[in-house]
C-alpha cells in the first residue's frame, strides 16, 4: 500500500519538482552506484547534446539475442572510429571501453584483481595441510606394517588394504572438511564485518557471505578429492608391507625404511618452500596494505568533519546570493566553541565531488579539444589552505581578501607548475580556465600535491581559485575541530538550519572515515592475508615438529649407543638442529625461486614494496627458520634425554 501511495507523488530535487512513476524492490542492488535511493532520467539540454568537449560517459547496455561482447565492441570501435575522423578537434584519439558487466563489477568494485591471487594463496595452504596429514598418516604405515602383514597372511588382497587406507584418508578429510565448514559460519562473519559499512554497498549481495548448502557441499567435495589424492601415498605405502620380514618383526613397533624417511622428508621440504612462497606473499601484501593506509596524502586529515552542500538554483541564483549564505554558514560554524575553524570548497579530498576545467596558458597558442589538458578546479573559500594544513611551496595562500571585485588570482599545486608553467617560474604566470571563458587568473602560489581520490593515485594539475570570485551552489564544507569531529556532526546540522532551514545537508563524515571508505578494502585484504600467513607458520611448524619427532623416535636405539660411547647430550641436540638445517637448505632455495616469481605476479597490486624487495625476503626466511627451530626444540629435548640404557634395551 506504501508503495502504491508513493505513485505520482512529487519529489523536490535540487529545486526541480519531479514526479514519482516507480517503486523499486528493497532488494534492488546496483553494485556500479553503490547505495541509491532516486533514480531520474539523463536529459541534455540542447546546448548539452551541441557540446562535444566533455569526454567521459559509462552507458549500460543488453545485447541482442545471439549477438557477443566481441561483436558489439566491434561496432562501438568502429563508431569511435568514425567519430575521431568527423569531428578530429574533439574526438581525436578517444575511444571506447567495452567489458562484460561482470568483469566491471568484479575486477573494478569487487577488487576482483586480488581474488585469483587469495585463491592460490588459499589453495598453498590447503596444500601445506594436505601434506601435513600425508606425512602422519605415512607414520602410521609404518607402525602398522605388521597389522598389514596379518591381514595379507589370512588372505586380504594387496588392493583391499589400499582401498582400506584410501577409506580412512578420505573420511579423515571429509569430517576435517565439515568442521571446517562450521568453522566458516564465524570466518564469513568476520570478513563481512571487517569490510568498513560504506564500501559494502558497493559489493555484491552488500558483501554477505553465506555458508550455504552449495559451499558446505563444495567444501566436502574438496575435502574428498584431497583425500582421494593425497590417501594414494599412504594406501601404496601400506599395502607393501612383506607377510615373512613383518611377521619375523615380534616387536609393537617396525623400524621404517630409509625410502620411507626420505620420502617423509622430501614432503616437509616441499611443504617449507610452499610455506616460504606464501609467507613472502601476504609480506608483498601486507606491506602495500600499510603503505596504501599510511601515505602521506597532503594535508593534515586530523579532526576535521566534512559535509556537502547542494543550494537550491531558484533561491540561489545570483552569485551574491551563494556569497552571503556561504559567509553567513562559516560565522555560525566559528561560533561554536568547539570548532577551530571552518571552509568551502568544491573538491575536497576524498569528498567524491569534483570537476575539472581545460587548462589554457595565456599568451600561448590555444590548443585542439582532444589535445588540451584538464586540471582539477577547486573554488575556496578564505582560510581553505591553512584549515586543511596544505603546505604552500612558493608564493601565498588564498585568503579573505581576495574578494570578488578584486584581481582574480589562483593557486597551482606541484604537478602543474612542473609540467606547465615552468617549476619555480610558475608565481606571476596567467591562465585561462575553459575554452569559452576570458577570464584570466594570475598565478599567486604553488601548493603541495595532494591525494583527491585514491592514497595511490599519481598527482595530477590542480588549480584552486577562490570562492568569492566563482561561486557555486554545489559545495563541500570542511570543519576543524578541537575535539572529536564525530561530536560536532548535530552542530554543523543545526549551523546549516540557522542560515537556512530549507537546506538540506548530505553526506556528513569525518575525513578519516572519508580516506577509510578508500583504504578500508586494501585493509581488509591485509588482513586476511595476515591471518593466512600465521597459518601458514603454525602448519609449517607443525610439519617439521612431526617429521623431526617421528625420526628422532625410530633412532633411539642408535641415540643410545652415542650416548653410551660418550656423546654429550648437546651432541645429541645439535644432531637433531643439524636435521633441520638440512631442510631449510633443501627448501629454501625452490621456495625463493616460487616467491619471486609470486611477487612478479602481485606486481600489478604492489603498492610502495618491489616484488623483490629482499629485506622482506629475508625477514620471512628468518621467520620460518625461528618457527622451525623452535618446533624442532621438543624432540631435540626429548632425543638429548635419552637413558642409553633403556635405549639399549628398546627392541
Amino acid at each position: 500500500m506504501a508503495n502504491q501511495d508513493a505513485i505520482a507523488q512529487t519529489l523536490r530535487l535540487n529545486g526541480e519538482d519531479h514526479a514519482v512513476v516507480g517503486v523499486l524492490p528493497d532488494t534492488f542492488h546496483f553494485t556500479l552506484l553503490g547505495r541509491v535511493d532516486v533514480w531520474r532520467p539523463l536529459m541534455f539540454t540542447p546546448e548539452q547534446i551541441t557540446n562535444r568537449r566533455p569526454r567521459g560517459l559509462v552507458a549500460v547496455g543488453r545485447l541482442r539475442d545471439g549477438r557477443s561482447v566481441e561483436q558489439g565492441r566491434g561496432e562501438l570501435v568502429a563508431l569511435a572510429d568514425q567519430l575521431s575522423k568527423t569531428y578530429p578537434d574533439t574526438n581525436a584519439r578517444r575511444g571506447v571501453r567495452v567489458i562484460p558487466l561482470a568483469d566491471e563489477v568484479r575486477f573494478h568494485h569487487d577488487l576482483g584483481f586480488i581474488v585469483p591471487v587469495m585463491f592460490a594463496m588459499v589453495g598453498c595452504v590447503l596444500l601445506i595441510a594436505c601434506v601435513n596429514v600425508t606425512n602422519i598418516m605415512l607414520a602410521r604405515t609404518s607402525a602398522r606394517r605388521q597389522e598389514m602383514a596379518i591381514r595379507l597372511a589370512l588372505g586380504a588382497s594387496r588392493a583391499r588394504l589400499v582401498q582400506q587406507w584410501l577409506v580412512e584418508h578420505v573420511l579423515l578429510f571429509v569430517v576435517a572438511s565439515a568442521a571446517g565448514a562450521a568453522i566458516a559460519v564465524y570466518g564469513a562473519d568476520w570478513i563481512t564485518h571487517s569490510i568498513p559499512v560504506n564500501n559494502r554497498q558497493y559489493l555484491r549481495n552488500y558483501a554477505v557471505l553465506s555458508v550455504d548448502r552449495v559451499v558446505v557441499a563444495f567444501a566436502l567435495g574438496i575435502g574428498a578429492l584431497c583425500g582421494a589424492v593425497f590417501g594414494w601415498l599412504p594406501a601404496w605405502n601400506g599395502a607393501r608391507a612383506d607377510v615373512n620380514a613383518d611377521l619375523r618383526d615380534g616387536s609393537a613397533r617396525s623400524t621404517a625404511s630409509r625410502g620411507g624417511t626420505r620420502l617423509r622428508s622430501v614432503l616437509v621440504v616441499s611443504e617449507v618452500a610452499l610455506a616460504l612462497a606464501v609467507l613472502i606473499g601476504a609480506g608483498l601484501l601486507v606491506q602495500s596494505a600499510h603503505n596504501i593506509t599510511h601515505v602521506n596524502v597532503g594535508f593534515n586529515q586530523a579532526r576535521l568533519l566534512t559535509f556537502q552542500l547542494s543550494l537550491d538554483a531558484q533561491r540561489y541564483a545570483e552569485p551574491a546570493d551563494i556569497r552571503g549564505f556561504t559567509g553567513r554558514l562559516m560565522q555560525a560554524l566559528a561560533q561554536h566553541p568547539g570548532v577551530a575553524g571552518a571552509a568551502a570548497g568544491t573538491l575536497v579530498p576524498f569528498s567524491g565531488f569534483g570537476n575539472g576545467a581545460e587548462l589554457f596558458i595565456d599568451g600561448e597558442p590555444d590548443t585542439k579539444p582532444a589535445d588540451t589538458p584538464i586540471a582539477a578546479l577547486n573554488h575556496v573559500t578564505g582560510g581553505y589552505c591553512s584549515l586543511m594544513g596544505l603546505r604552500i611551496v612558493r608564493g601565498r595562500a588564498i585568503t579573505d581578501t581576495d574578494v570578488a571585485e578584486g584581481q582574480k588570482i589562483a593557486l597551482v599545486n606541484e604537478t602543474l607548475a612542473a609540467r606547465f608553467l615552468g617549476g619555480r617560474e610558475a608565481v606571476g604566470r596567467r591562465l585561462r580556465l575553459g575554452r569559452d571563458s576570458s577570464d584570466v587568473w594570475t598565478v599567486v602560489g604553488v601548493t603541495a600535491d595532494v591525494k583527491n581520490y585514491e592514497t595511490i593515485d599519481s598527482a595530477e594539475p590542480q588549480v584552486h581559485i577562490p570562492f568569492a570570485q566563482q561561486p557555486r551552489r554545489t559545495m563541500t564544507i570542511v570543519v576543524r575541530t578541537l575535539g572529536s569531529p564525530d561530536n560536532l556532526a548535530p552542530a554543523a546540522r543545526a549551523a546549516v538550519t540557522v542560515v537556512d532551514p530549507a537546506e538540506p545537508v548530505a553526506g556528513i563524515a569525518t575525513m578519516d572515515e572519508l580516506i577509510k571508505r578508500v583504504t578500508g578494502p586494501y585493509e581488509t585484504i591485509g588482513t586476511f592475508v595476515a591471518v593466512l600467513g600465521a597459518v601458514t607458520l603454525l602448519l609449517a611448524g607443525v610439519g617439521v615438529y612431526g617429521v623431526v619427532s617421528y625420526t628422532f623416535a625410530q633412532r633411539t636405539r642408535e641415540i643410545g649407543i652415542r650416548m653410551a660411547l660418550g656423546a654429550r647430550r648437546v651432541d645429541v641436540a645439535i644432531l637433531v638442529l643439524k636435521q633441520i638445517r638440512l631442510l631449510l637448505g633443501a627448501a629454501f632455495a625452490p621456495g625463493l625461486a616460487l616467491a619471486f616469481a609470486l611477487g612478479h605476479t602481485l606486481k600489478a597490486v604492489l603498492f610502495g614494496v618491489t616484488p623483490t624487495d629482499f629485506r622482506l625476503y629475508g625477514a620471512m626466511a628468518l621467520l620460518l627458520t625461528t618457527v622451525a627451530v623452535l618446533a624442532a626444540l621438543v624432540p631435540a629435548r626429548r632425543a638429548a634425554r635419552i637413558d642409553p640404557m633403556r635405549a639399549l634395551r628398546y627392541d
